[in-house]
């Protein structure tokens, strides 16, 4: 790639309620990409103060969703590219995550061989220094293990997030937080029923045991899994619904409950959660080292609303809840969102979208949520299908995402809200909506691109940004209130932040993104 011009470092400082937060920006130089469509998938910290960065390019408008080239690149701790390389990518393959301890770069390959009715799980491994990658196999699986795999094949199939499964078409990876363990997730039919395959490993790629969840119930949702970092226990979360139906409300209660899975090398639980007259949209799951907690949104009327925030703390030996709460959002909520305020509460906050849940030392528990809808006159939101003769490329041509309203909210470890705030936002379109957030000492920050609109009342609105530009925003907020401020201001560089794809770092203190402009991209990291 070709060095065109360098934007040197700087530091930031924000002051908020009398108090200042320092917040440092580095910015690498910019490089002319040989592909136009590239995304920063992983980064990782390479201990000496400098990041390895993975980027992809993706195919376009096609239901392909295998990428054709990996960049693997070496910064230090200047933002100075110290060494890269790319590795074409000829088969039906997609790297799945980053690991990198010990001096050694680790990346996990899903790969389907089509010949053999095989998915391979391959574990490309080199020193930091050289990136000369070795590839060893840590798993593979045959048509034995999948009777009928959905997903390999790369039909139009959509699930309950309006995302396409074929773009993990041969299986998923998930991290504990600090990743001390993984779990490669494989989700098929057998015998008529969905089935959901889990094999556990530590992060020195041992195996540590294997699960096979069964679901019966074809009323059923699945709706959350979450690895322990103390000793790998899997959790797995699913709403049923009751009554031959998947109407949430009968006779003016719940039609449905919840099921909470505790599976581990030697034991097997399970707990059902059944609130009669609190419709509970979603919940997800927060493990701790004694207990597990489990967060969600709630409402009296139906599950279209939102009140609150419902909380559980569940003892994680034999997972009996010990407390719960259920708390409605507080009025500055409503005097952030509204127009007229709290007067404005009855009305409905679109679908909301968790992007982010955060576990303190004081085991508060910090939600980052967004309304999110997509529009499209091919898909039947009903029953998250497409219609008839509606081909991929279609669907992504009519496709219209809707990225509005940011909730940001968190409770202490008996489920009180601290705080509960609204960042107003509206926003169209994938690109550049959306936004990424970190929190550390008792400050959640949240950054967004856009166009900043000052409303009556001193509030705000983040519009969408132009088609080649956009400045970047942060906002903080904590105990004692909001602040925002510009951090990045586009002026005529034609720059914007792709922060959908920007990786958190694993202790939540550093943010790296990829800035664009044109073909040329640059590695952005923010230390907090």
């Amino acid at each position: 790639m070709k060095n065109i011009f360098c934007i040197l470092f700087s530091i930031i400082s924000i002051s908020s309620f009398g108090q200042d937060i320092d917040i440092n920006i580095q910015t690498g130089d910019f490089y002319k990409d040989k592909m136009i469509n590239t995304t920063l998938s992983f980064s990782e910290s390479d201990n000496n103060g400098g990041i390895i960065a993975v980027r992809n390019a993706e195919a376009t408008l096609t239901s392909n969703p295998y990428p054709k080239e990996y960049f693997i690149e070496h910064y230090d701790k200047n933002l100075k590219l110290i060494k890269e390389i790319t590795i074409t990518n000829d088969n039906m393959s997609q790297f799945k995550g980053l690991m990198i301890k010990n001096g050694k770069i680790n990346l996990i390959e899903f790969e389907y061989d089509k010949e053999n009715m095989r998915i391979n799980v391959n574990i490309l491994e080199s020193n930091i220094d050289d990136l000369k990658f070795e590839k060893k196999l840590l798993i593979s699986l045959n048509q034995d293990n999948f009777k009928a795999y959905f997903g390999s094949s790369g039909l139009d199939f959509l699930n309950n997030e309006f995302k396409f499964i074929n773009k993990n078409p041969i299986g998923h990876i998930i991290f504990s937080e600090k990743k001390e363990f993984f779990t490669i997730q494989f989700d098929h039919i057998e015998k008529k029923n969905n089935v959901h395959y889990f094999l556990v490993y530590n992060s020195n790629f041992e195996k540590e045991y294997e699960v096979k969840h069964w679901n019966k119930n074809q009323y059923t949702d699945f709706n959350n899994i979450k690895l322990s970092d103390y000793d790998g226990t899997l959790f797995f979360l699913q709403k049923v619904f009751e009554n031959n139906s998947q109407r949430t409300e009968k006779n003016g209660k719940t039609n449905y409950h919840y099921e909470l899975f505790k599976y581990n090398a030697l034991t097997n639980t399970q707990i059902n959660i059944k609130e009669d007259t609190k419709f509970i949209s979603s919940l997800f799951i927060l493990p701790k080292i004694n207990d597990v907690s489990l967060v969600g949104f709630y409402s009296s009327k139906d599950d279209s609303y939102i009140e609150g925030i419902c909380h559980y703390n569940i003892n994680l030996n034999d997972l009996k809840t010990k407390e719960k709460s259920f708390e409605p959002l507080s009025k500055q909520f409503f005097i952030d969102k509204y127009k007229k305020g709290i007067s404005e509460k009855s009305k409905k906050l679109r679908n909301l979208k968790v992007i982010n849940l955060i576990i303190d030392k004081a085991e508060n528990i910090i939600i980052s949520a967004e309304e999110y809808t997509l529009e499209n006159p091919n898909l039947d939101t009903q029953n998250n299908t497409l219609n008839k003769n509606t081909s991929y490329s279609e669907f992504l041509k009519e496709a219209n995402h809707h990225y509005d309203d940011i909730l940001s909210i968190k409770i202490n470890n008996e489920g009180k809200i601290i705080w509960s705030r609204n960042i107003n936002k509206a926003q169209t379109g994938i690109k550049k909506s959306s936004y990424i957030s970190t929190y550390q000492n008792g400050n959640a920050y949240y950054f967004i691109n856009g166009n900043l609109k000052k409303l009556k009342n001193d509030r705000i609105v983040f519009l969408q940004s132009g088609l080649s530009k956009s400045d970047l925003y942060l906002i903080s907020i904590d105990d004692n209130g909001f602040k925002y401020k510009k951090i990045m201001d586009d002026n005529k560089s034609n720059i914007w932040y792709d922060l959908r794809n920007g990786v958190i770092s694993k202790d939540r203190k550093s943010i790296i993104l990829q800035g664009i402009k044109k073909r040329s991209k640059q590695i952005i990291k923010i230390d907090i």
